[in-house]
């Protein structure tokens, strides 16, 4: 099998148990994305921090009909619709930035205090009560010292 792999592919880190698997994902990279990206969202889904559209400001599954999902380096983003995904796409840096200040996992991050956080070694901002994967790197998380 051979030592883990961590490659660089568009904006987002993809780890690869061993350097034979490279050649596979190579062949049908836009599939294997796919399904880390299903896998992504299943996993934020839950815990997604706001209730509205990050670029409207319109209600998720309001009049507009089920939210529209896409996953940026590695983050889940959830859209009213398909249109916002390009305005998204024009300023990400803007929308990131309202999307964490509507995460309370951020606000409460001091809240959840040393007994039982975990951490990304990576990105501080991200705290969760339960081990996991950072949602921005894919890192494990460590339990807060």
């Amino acid at each position: 099998m051979g030592e883990p792999v961590d490659r660089i592919v568009g904006n987002r880190l993809v780890r690869f148990c061993c350097s034979g698997c490279l050649p596979k994902f190579e062949k049908k990279p836009d599939e294997y994305l796919a399904k880390l990206n299903a896998a992504a969202s299943e996993q934020q889904r839950a815990q997604y921090p706001l209730a509205t559209c990050v670029v409207s400001g319109e209600k998720l599954g309001g009049e507009m009909g089920e939210p529209v999902e896409q996953v940026v380096s590695g983050r889940l983003l959830r859209f009213c619709c398909k249109p916002c995904i390009a305005k998204f796409e024009k300023d990400p840096v803007k929308f990131f930035a309202l999307l964490e200040r509507g995460n309370p996992a951020k606000a409460d991050a001091g809240a959840t205090g040393a007994a039982g956080a975990y951490v990304c070694p990576m990105h501080a901002d991200v705290v969760q009560a339960k081990p996991g994967r950072c949602p921005k790197c894919g890192m494990d998380l460590v339990k807060k010292k």
